[in-house]
C-alpha cells in the first residue's frame, strides 16, 4: 500500500512540473495505464495527432456527425456516398430516382439498369409490365406465350381449353379427351370402366371386381373362401386358407 501512495504521489509531482494546465493540448486525454498515472497523453477518438499535439479531424464536405464516440463519428448527408474520405454526390440518371438508404439509385417502373443509366423496357404487342428491374420485365397477356421478345397467340384446338402455371402457359385437352399432336382425341371408356383423369395412358380404369385384359374390362371370377382385393382389380384366399392353382385350399398345418 506505501508503494502505490509512493508511485501515485510521484505521478502527480511529475505532472505539476512537466504538464501544467495551460501546456496540455485541446483534444487530448491523461493516460493511466499500468499503476498510476504515465504523464502520457493520448488524442480523443476521431482526432489526429502530430508535432504540435492534438488536432480535431475535421468532417468532409457534405457529411454530418453522429456524436458516437467510437468509430468514424460522422456520415454522409442523403444523396451522398462515402468514398476515399470524402462524401461525393449520387448521379441519378433520368427515369432513376434515390432508394430507401439515400446511398444509391434505382430505376423506375418500365425501367431497367443498363450501366450508369435507365433504358425503358419495351413490351410488345399483348404483352404487360411486371414488377422487376431487369430487361425482361414483361409478360404476355393470357392467351399468348413468349416467344424471344413477342407474344404470340396460343392456338388452342376443339375440345380443349387453356392453362396457366408457374413454369408453363399452353393449353390441354378437356376431360374425355386426349393430346394427339395438335388436336384433341375422344378417350374411349370400355364397358365396366370409368375415367381417372390421368394425363397418361390409357386415361380410365376398370371398375371394382374387373380385371383390364388389352381394351377391355373383364370381370374377376371369386372362388370359394376367397375375396376381392384391395386393389380390386384381383383375388385373394380368406385366412386360413391358401391359394393354390386357381381355388382356396386349407394348408397341411390347419387340417
Amino acid at each position: 500500500m506505501r508503494q502505490i501512495l509512493a508511485t501515485l504521489l510521484l505521478g502527480l509531482l511529475w505532472s505539476e512540473q512537466h504538464v501544467s494546465a495551460g501546456s496540455i493540448p485541446f483534444h487530448t486525454l491523461a493516460s493511466n495505464i499500468g499503476e498510476g498515472y504515465t504523464g502520457r497523453l493520448e488524442c480523443s477518438l476521431g482526432d489526429s495527432s502530430d508535432k504540435n499535439g492534438c488536432r480535431a479531424k475535421k468532417p468532409p464536405l457534405n457529411s454530418f456527425s453522429t456524436n458516437r464516440n467510437y468509430g468514424q463519428n460522422w456520415e454522409c448527408k442523403w444523396g451522398y456516398r462515402q468514398e476515399d474520405g470524402l462524401c461525393l454526390e449520387i448521379n441519378v440518371p433520368v427515369n432513376g430516382y434515390l432508394d430507401d438508404t439515400g446511398k444509391s439509385w434505382a430505376c423506375n417502373r418500365g425501367f431497367f439498369v443498363s450501366g450508369e443509366k435507365c433504358d425503358a423496357i419495351k413490351v410488345p404487342l399483348n404483352g404487360y409490365l411486371r414488377d422487376g428491374s431487369s430487361k425482361s420485365g414483361w409478360e404476355c397477356d393470357r392467351g399468348y406465350l413468349k416467344e424471344q421478345d413477342k407474344c404470340l397467340r396460343v392456338v388452342v384446338p376443339k375440345n380443349a381449353h387453356l392453362i396457366e402455371g408457374f413454369s408453363f402457359k399452353g393449353w390441354e385437352c378437356n376431360r374425355g379427351y386426349r393430346k394427339v399432336k395438335k388436336t384433341c382425341s375422344k378417350v374411349v371408356v370400355p364397358r365396366n370402366a370409368f375415367l381417372t383423369g390421368d394425363p397418361y395412358p390409357p386415361y380410365w380404369r376398370c371398375n371394382r371386381g374387373y380385371r383390364k385384359i388389352t381394351d377391355t374390362c373383364v370381370k374377376i371370377i371369386v372362388p370359394r373362401n376367397a375375396h376381392i382385393k384391395y386393389s380390386g382389380a384381383d383375388w385373394a384366399c380368406n385366412r386360413p386358407y391358401i391359394k393354390k392353382n386357381k381355388r382356396c385350399a386349407l394348408s397341411e398345418i390347419t387340417k
